[in-house]
């Protein structure tokens, strides 16, 4: 079983378009996906995620610092489930470790991917063969109702489970919320909405 979330639903996406040529050497067995801008065009993007992704990407990467990282992070989380200070230090510290930081334009590159690839990976939301689906948090400022909307005209099928309340992260937001939708994915028990 494969569960994706944000960039990692690119990475899923690239497995389920090779699973779908046969040249997958594992079995996927069933696939559940978190809110992801796997839809590119329908997401709302930062304003700092634009400015990575154009040709001042390396200038804006170089002066990211500590103080803006929160700001900007603590916009993805809901009202009602803030980020918290430690997890603003736990997320800057992976950020900044041996200066990540400072090449957060190559860290996004993820976003230019999906445009390139958009009809090889849409093709594989659409055409694999496996169970496969999606738990949203539907106050998500980026990858939101609209990107879900997407993804499910592309795989009308995939059962959704809606978090009303929560935000981009809802696995850090609420993981007694999201477990039990993995858990009971993984157990073989897919919903049936």
């Amino acid at each position: 079983m494969l569960v994706a979330h944000d960039m990692g639903t690119s990475v899923a996406t690239e497995l389920l378009a090779r699973d779908v040529e046969g040249r997958l050497p594992f079995r996927l067995r069933a696939v559940v996906l978190l809110n992801g801008s796997m839809v590119i065009e329908r997401a709302s993007l930062t304003p700092a995620q634009k400015v990575l992704r154009s040709r001042l990407g390396p200038v804006a990467a170089r002066l990211s610092n500590e103080r803006s990282f929160r700001a900007q992070f603590a916009r993805l989380f809901s009202p009602d489930h803030p980020l918290t200070p430690e997890e603003a230090a736990d997320q800057w510290a992976l950020l900044a470790h041996a200066r990540g930081h400072r090449i957060i334009d190559k860290l996004t590159y993820y976003l230019h991917e999906r445009v390139t690839y958009a009809a090889r990976w849409h093709g594989a939301l659409r055409d694999w063969q496996g169970p496969l689906e999606l738990a949203w948090a539907m106050l998500d400022p980026v990858a939101t109702g609209a990107v879900l909307d997407a993804v499910c005209e592309l795989r009308p099928s995939a059962p959704v489970t809606r978090f009303e309340e929560l935000g981009h992260y809802l696995q850090i937001e609420a993981p007694e919320q999201v477990a039990p939708v993995v858990t009971r994915y993984a157990a073989g028990q897919p919903s049936s909405a």
